[in-house]
């Protein structure tokens, strides 16, 4: 016991064999790091060495225990056996990808063979777009009759025409008389009642012009036209259907409210010329701009070839995402290829396994025990502190 204590005193690292004191059949590792520390009185020299034997001694226990090397070994196969499925999966899906990009190619193919034909009949006749724009023309010209029928008569009951008792708002919309009556208003009456239609229509070619941009800005400038136009309606069924009201009123018996705009937006014959002239203004600026598409096209494939075009350049954006995913999978093939073959060279060795969890927990239990008598004996929160960090360097150390 005096050569311990000379020998701790120096503090010089002890081997098991100048320790000499081991682990009792009885005893748990608690109570063993609690015996051990009390006998060299927690000196820090007769921690590392104590740590070191109890390794050793789990080890060569764990080498000699036949079952847990079988079940380690049968642990490194299922191991093994997982990775193989994982790579047998990765290759199924590589083989679905080759699938697609075949397919991918033949559209690819099948794309630029018609690109070439649709090309190669640019500048003849395209007889469905002939179709479309005869048709287009015939309800073209058809509305154009009715919007320039509705716009002048509506722009004179609203501005010129004095309403009488029994007028009502199918007169005031589609008034036989407004251009001659408008004549009689001056030549500047006429010539206003003229322009109207033509404003209507020139907001529905407007309308055509930014509906053939390419971009997002368009939306907010087809809506706007599309406001200014109802507005525009609102406008002009506002003040035939004021004319109405007020010559109702007069052949009606007490006092009645002045037509205000609640008024409006009750009355029936404010949304009958609104939707007279509104929705008929809608369908011919979508007639108007299908039949100028469908001329764009009667002499030329533009269209077609630009959509040909873009169905080629999405095929190839779509490849190309295919190939970096297949050689991702590759990649991925690759390591764990190289994991298996790692796990069947530890399998294939001669070499013992040990469960480290095991051994981990004994030294912990160890030590434990080690720092539970240190207080009582008088050590100090530093001594305690820095045996903590001499037994985490020795695991460290240990198992890495």
């Amino acid at each position: 016991m005096g050569f311990l204590k000379n020998l701790f005193a120096t503090q010089q690292p002890l081997t098991p064999s100048q320790l000499d004191d081991n682990k009792q059949d009885w005893e748990t590792y608690t109570a063993y790091g609690t015996r051990i520390c009390a006998k060299v009185n927690g000196a820090e020299a007769a921690l590392q060495p104590c740590l070191q034997r109890i390794y050793l001694s789990e080890k060569q226990l764990q080498s000699q225990d036949q079952q847990l090397q079988e079940r380690k070994k049968n642990d490194l196969q299922q191991q093994i056996s997982a990775i193989e499925g994982k790579i047998t999966q990765k290759n199924i899906e590589i083989n679905r990808i080759d699938q697609k990009i075949n397919d991918n190619q033949e559209e690819l193919e099948e794309l630029q063979t018609n690109l070439i034909e649709v090309k190669n009949q640019d500048g003849q006749t395209n007889k469905m777009a002939k179709v479309k724009m005869t048709i287009g023309l015939v309800i073209l010209m058809i509305l154009s009759v009715y919007l320039f029928i509705f716009y002048s008569s509506t722009f004179y009951s609203a501005f010129f025409k004095q309403f009488t008792f029994d007028t009502n708002v199918a007169e005031a919309m589609f008034d036989q008389q407004a251009l001659p009556n408008a004549l009689h208003n001056g030549l500047g009456g006429l010539i206003f009642i003229l322009c109207a239609p033509i404003i209507f229509m020139g907001l529905g070619y407007i309308l055509h012009y930014y509906a053939s941009e390419k971009g997002k800005m368009k939306y907010p400038k087809i809506l706007a036209i599309l406001s200014i136009t109802f507005i525009f309606d609102c406008i002009l069924a506002y003040l035939i259907a004021k004319k109405i009201y007020d010559m109702e009123n007069l052949t009606k018996l007490g006092d009645f409210p002045e037509f205000s705009l609640s008024i409006a937006i009750s009355d029936v014959n404010v949304w009958a010329v609104i939707f007279c002239g509104f929705i008929t203004y809608m369908i011919w600026g979508f007639v108007f701009d299908l039949t100028i598409s469908a001329y764009e096209e009667l002499k030329s494939n533009k269209k077609e070839i630009e959509k040909i075009e873009n169905d080629i350049k999405k095929n190839r954006e779509n490849k190309a995402k295919l190939n970096d995913k297949k050689n991702n999978l590759n990649i991925e093939i690759a390591d764990l290829d190289t994991q298996k073959q790692a796990l069947k060279c530890k399998l294939s060795s001669n070499l013992f396994f040990y469960d480290e969890i095991i051994i981990k927990t004994a030294l912990t239990n160890f030590f434990t025990g080690w720092v539970t008598i240190m207080q009582p004996m008088g050590h100090t929160t530093e001594h305690q502190a820095r045996a903590r960090e001499l037994f985490d360097q020795t695991i460290n150390s240990l198992f890495n």
